[in-house]
């Protein structure tokens, strides 16, 4: 029978980004700031164009049953 230690706030501290103290679990974040703001808006408006220019909703929709997305080849080009 394992038992599992609970995190303490020094954990955390000594955790390197950005990271957070949930139930006693350390769960690290994702990044935030200037360049993965400006990753996320390019995608999102590449896809957006995709689906006006297709006529179709994107492969967002069906994300929660994939484990990676896949672009088509026509929108990875343009990113």
């Amino acid at each position: 029978m394992s038992t599992k230690v609970e995190a303490t706030i020094e954990d955390l501290y000594r955790v390197e980004g950005k990271a957070e103290l949930v139930n006693g679990e350390i769960l690290h974040m994702s990044p935030t700031g200037g360049l993965p703001h400006y990753a996320a808006r390019e995608i999102t408006v590449s896809l957006q164009h995709y689906e006006k220019s297709t006529q179709t909703l994107s492969s967002i929709s069906h994300i929660a049953n994939r484990s990676a997305l896949t672009l088509p080849s026509t929108l990875a080009r343009s990113l």
